[in-house]
Protein backbone atom coordinates (compact mmCIF):
# COMPACT_ATOMS: atom_id res chain seq x y z
CA UNK A 1 0.00 0.00 0.00
CA UNK A 2 3.05 2.25 -0.18
CA UNK A 3 2.62 4.48 -3.24
CA UNK A 4 6.36 4.25 -3.94
CA UNK A 5 5.98 0.51 -4.54
CA UNK A 6 3.23 0.85 -7.16
CA UNK A 7 3.20 0.95 -10.93
CA UNK A 8 0.03 2.51 -12.33
CA UNK A 9 -2.08 0.99 -15.10
CA UNK A 10 -5.23 2.27 -16.78
CA UNK A 11 -7.42 -0.31 -15.02
CA UNK A 12 -9.88 -0.24 -12.12
CA UNK A 13 -10.95 -3.44 -10.37
CA UNK A 14 -14.73 -3.57 -9.94
CA UNK A 15 -14.28 -5.37 -6.59
CA UNK A 16 -11.99 -2.64 -5.25
CA UNK A 17 -14.19 0.12 -6.66
CA UNK A 18 -17.31 -1.35 -5.02
CA UNK A 19 -15.55 -1.79 -1.69
CA UNK A 20 -14.38 1.83 -1.68
CA UNK A 21 -17.86 3.04 -2.64
CA UNK A 22 -19.59 0.96 0.03
CA UNK A 23 -17.20 1.19 2.99
CA UNK A 24 -14.47 3.66 2.07
CA UNK A 25 -11.89 0.91 2.64
CA UNK A 26 -10.34 -2.06 0.87
CA UNK A 27 -9.15 -5.16 2.67
CA UNK A 28 -5.78 -6.73 1.96
CA UNK A 29 -7.60 -9.82 0.73
CA UNK A 30 -9.56 -7.84 -1.85
CA UNK A 31 -6.40 -6.08 -3.01
CA UNK A 32 -4.59 -9.42 -3.36
CA UNK A 33 -7.55 -10.86 -5.28
CA UNK A 34 -7.73 -7.84 -7.61
CA UNK A 35 -3.99 -7.84 -8.32
CA UNK A 36 -3.98 -11.60 -8.93
CA UNK A 37 -6.95 -11.34 -11.29
CA UNK A 38 -5.33 -8.44 -13.18
CA UNK A 39 -2.00 -10.28 -13.54
CA UNK A 40 -3.74 -13.43 -14.78
CA UNK A 41 -5.72 -11.42 -17.36
CA UNK A 42 -2.58 -9.64 -18.56
CA UNK A 43 -0.67 -12.93 -18.80
CA UNK A 44 -3.52 -14.54 -20.77
CA UNK A 45 -3.56 -11.56 -23.17
CA UNK A 46 0.22 -11.83 -23.52
CA UNK A 47 -0.04 -15.54 -24.34
CA UNK A 48 -2.63 -14.72 -27.01
CA UNK A 49 -0.11 -12.35 -28.59
CA UNK A 50 -1.52 -9.07 -27.37
CA UNK A 51 0.93 -6.44 -26.17
CA UNK A 52 1.18 -5.52 -22.50
CA UNK A 53 0.51 -1.91 -21.50
CA UNK A 54 3.37 -1.03 -19.22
Amino acid sequence: KNINHLEFFDYVSPEVQNSISETGRVTNGKLRFAVSKFVNEQFTDFEKGEQLNG
